[in-house]
């Protein structure tokens, strides 16, 4: 039977593994075939659960080495026509292959998105989030937004062209699933489904995530992706197609590089400093109709606040 979903779930060991591979396996979902691939990245054996002997799950070890490294060594054995990835501690919601995948039929989607349910430790719901975007959707990941991994699927051939996560390293610690969605929707348009699809436990003494430099993380990213070809105008089309917001969106165009100037600046790259500072003045020129409209303003120059999606600037 055809692959549909290859579900990928790096873990540390920790205890709420087997919920997280369970409500994969409890899945009711019969129109194509699902994988489990655990990858422990714990450096210690895992303790022995039922789930381990279900014909579709598959283990691999990569002992300690990071996640992102982790979650490529999973989608690199995976056989799905789309890579799903899980957290340890998270889990997903009855009906989310089943949302998915009559999603898929409409098109061939290089990443699809459903809603998702923030809860505490004690998996009490905090925050339900909904988001209702789809087409180009790269202005919106540039200046900040993120769409949560556990509630996305990748379609696996995009995945490996763009080369999987980036290294943590290479990010400064970090953002690594913001980093692949942006260069994600830098060629390809995005699509969702309304319903809530997975449920992401915030507790971040527990949490694998260095918070610390969390702003540092997304610029680093932000400013490698900028140097790829086509950024400029993907993001001047994704500005333009914002549904009765192009003024603002114009004005978080000059955000994005003006910020890119002082983050190189910082950096002592002056000559790139330099380049962003012309693309400055080309996006401002090009949205010169919206120059009395205080929306382009505060686009231009306050952070940036997303219903239904969070922000890390």
């Amino acid at each position: 039977m055809e692959i549909f979903i290859s579900t990928i779930i790096p873990t540390i060991g920790r205890e709420t593994l087997t919920r997280a591979v369970q409500s994969v396996l409890e899945q009711q979902f019969d129109k194509a075939g699902f994988e489990v691939i655990v990858v422990n990245d714990s450096g210690n054996a895992l303790s022995q659960a039922k789930w381990q002997d279900a014909p579709n799950v598959k283990i691999i070890n990569t002992n300690r080495r990071e996640r992102s490294v982790a979650r490529n060594a999973g989608a690199a054995l995976a056989r799905g026509q789309y890579l799903h990835f899980l957290d340890d501690d998270d889990w997903i919601l009855p009906g989310t292959f089943e949302h998915f995948w009559e999603l898929a039929q409409q098109n061939q989607i290089s990443m699809m998105y459903g809603g998702y349910q923030f809860v505490n430790s004690n998996g009490k719901v905090i925050e339900e989030c909904h988001p209702d975007e789809s087409g180009n959707c790269f202005i919106r990941f540039m200046s900040g937004e993120w769409q949560p991994l556990q509630a996305s699927l990748f379609d696996s051939k995009t995945f490996h062209v763009l080369g999987g996560f980036t290294a943590l390293d290479v990010l400064r610690g970090g953002d690594e699933d913001v980093d692949l969605t942006r260069r994600i929707s830098l060629e390809h348009d995005i699509a969702g489904v309304k319903e809530l699809v997975a449920a992401i436990r915030i507790d971040r003494n527990k949490s694998t995530t260095n918070y610390s430099n969390l702003q540092e993380q997304s610029r680093q990213s932000r400013d490698l992706i900028l140097n790829m070809p086509g950024a400029f105008s993907r993001l001047r089309e994704s500005a333009k197609g914002r549904r009765g917001a192009s003024e603002y969106w114009h004005g978080r165009m000059i955000w994005i590089y003006l910020g890119s100037v002082l983050w190189n600046i910082r950096e002592g790259k002056i000559a790139t400093a330099l380049s962003r500072l012309a693309h400055v003045g080309k996006a401002f020129t090009l949205s010169f109709r919206f120059w009395l409209s205080p929306k382009f303003w505060r686009g231009a120059t306050k952070g940036h606040q997303a219903k239904g999606w969070l922000v890390s600037e």
